[in-house]
This record gives structure tokens, sequence and C-alpha cells, in this order.
């Protein structure tokens, strides 16, 4: 074990330690807990940890040869020291890196570039059954992944994009790494994505108009890579509007299958025409919508201001008006 892994591996353990008796003495500072909604109380966690942290970072530390943890980072001195600082973190702590510590790495961003895209490509590709021990290869491209967007390294360059969209199953925490990655971009994301959803509706094209002209129109289903696409497309757009999200959500809920994240996305999304969208779907297909779906549809449509009491309710005994 070399000097670097062993040092860091001190690091994550001093830095769970903090964390957790910052978390309890924030608990034990809090009077009345019980009566503060979840988001309260978790805003209020989270002040008193960002605190506790940055004490921390500029405290020294016995274990680290007392250096400071800021100090520590800003002396590892080759990009292999940064490298092993980075995997090893990866493996020893839960959390992702403090914004602070990827800002120190974000000044050899261009060293440390091209194998974080390497480790990050790698998540495409790793198996993962839902167990509680995450594969050591899988825990590695998601700090890269993390590291990559909070540094806002493009697509383009990450090549995160590339493979997963094709995905059929991917794993759900590696979908939420990339839906994240994506999100930290921000609105340079926009392009790369549009593109993507825009190539899988072209590539399904010939079929889907062969069977519009045989007036049975087949709708096609998305593969679950595309719905976390989806889903930080609509994030993205409600810090930065763009008038093709509109047009990839209204499409995806037209013609493609499922509906249901289509149709949360919208509601999201907040823009009030797919009010019309929506209610001219209901009328029209009220009786050969799921529940669920038709639920989610009704609540998105009173979200964005539209009407709904003029509208069918095949799941309401007798068709009853709400």
């Amino acid at each position: 074990m070399s000097q670097i892994e062993l040092q860091t591996q001190q690091f994550c353990r001093l830095y769970r330690e903090q964390t957790e008796a910052a978390f309890d003495r924030a608990l034990s500072e809090i009077e009345n807990v019980h009566l503060m909604n979840e988001g309260e109380l978790s805003e209020r966690l989270q002040e008193a940890l960002v605190t506790a942290e940055t004490e921390w970072f500029d405290a020294e530390q016995d274990a680290l040869r007392q250096m400071t943890p800021r100090a520590f980072v800003q002396s590892l001195e080759s990009t292999e020291d940064r490298l092993e600082f980075i995997r090893t973190s990866a493996l020893h702590m839960d959390e992702a890196l403090p914004p602070e510590l990827a800002n120190i790495l974000r000044a050899h961003a261009g060293d440390l570039e091209p194998q974080l895209t390497e480790w990050a490509e790698q998540g495409h590709q790793i198996a993962f059954d839902g167990s509680e021990n995450l594969p050591s290869e899988l825990l590695l491209a998601m700090r890269a992944a993390d590291l990559l967007g909070k540094w806002r390294v493009p697509p383009s360059r990450s090549r995160l994009l590339d493979s997963y969209i094709k995905i059929d199953e991917p794993a759900p925490i590696w979908s939420e790494t990339v839906q994240h990655y994506l999100e930290a971009q921000g609105a340079p994301a926009i392009d790369p994505i549009v593109a993507l959803i825009d190539r899988e509706h072209e590539e399904y094209g010939e079929a889907g108009s062969a069977a519009k002209r045989s007036g049975q129109p087949k709708l096609r289903e998305r593969r679950e890579a595309e719905d976390y696409l989806l889903m930080a497309l609509t994030a993205i757009g409600q810090d930065a509007p763009d008038e093709r999200i509109y047009r990839i959500l209204r499409r995806s809920f037209k013609e493609t299958s499922p509906r249901l994240i289509p149709v949360i996305c919208l509601g999201d999304y907040g823009d009030p025409r797919a009010v019309t969208l929506l209610r001219h779907y209901l009328i029209r297909e009220a009786s050969m919508t799921d529940e669920m779906t038709y639920y989610e549809i009704v609540s998105t449509i009173q979200r964005l201001g539209g009407q709904i009491d003029d509208l069918p309710d095949p799941f309401t005994p007798n068709n009853m008006k709400r």
C-alpha cells in the first residue's frame, strides 16, 4: 500500500467521523425537531454540516502528520498521486467529494481528465444486482462522473453519453449518476441531450411512418436510459428554458411509451402549452389510460393552471364528477 493510499484512507476515516459528529451535534441542538417538516430539517442539518466541514478542512490532524485536510490535498505533487487520492476516496468515502476538494483538484483537471473519462465510461458496462455493496469499479466510475460534472467537462469530451442511451436496463444508481452529471453541466448539456433523443426518434422513424400510413400508429418504447435524459433535460430547463425542451417532451408524450415520465416532466418543466396537449389526450383516450398515468395527467393539468372538472374520469364509480 502506497503512502498516498494510506493517508487517503486516514483522510476518509476522519471525514466520516467529523460528518457523523456534526450531524449528531446539529440534531441535538435543534429544538422541537419533531415539529419540523422534512425540508426544514434537511436544510438545517445541511447548513450545520457545511459549517462543520469548513472548520474541519482547516484544522490540523494528527493522522495527516499535522497537516490540515486542505493542505493534504494541496500537497499531492503528481497526477498519479491525485488519481490515487480520487481512486481511494471513491472506495472509502460514501459521499461525493465536497465542493472545496473538487475545486482544489480542478486546478489539475487537464491532467486528470483522460483517466477520469476512462473510469467514467466503464460505468456503462458494470453489472450490478442491486445488492448493498457496490462494485469498486462502479464506485470509481461514479466518483469520476461526479468530478467531470462539477468541472463541467462537456459530454463531447467525457463521452459519457455515447453509449449510455443504448443500454436497455442500466443500473438505476448509474443512471442517477449520469443524470446528475448532465444537470451539473447546465445549459450546455441541452444540445447533446436533444441530439441523442432526436436520433432515437429518427432511428424509429421508418417503422413509425409505416404504422401511421396503416392507420394504426405504433408508439416507440423508450429505453429506460432515455427517461433519465428526459428528467435531466427537464431539470436543466427549469433554469435555462429552451424551446427544444418542450418539443422533446411533447414528442415523447405523443409518440413513445410508457407516458408517465413525459407527463411528470411536462409538469415539472412548467410550459402551460402542455395543458391543451394533455386535456385533448384525456378527452380522446381516458378510457385507454392506466390509472396512475391518468391521475398524473390530471395533476399536471392542475399544476399548469388548466381545468379538470369537465374531463372524463373512468376511475370514479358511475363516472361521477369530481
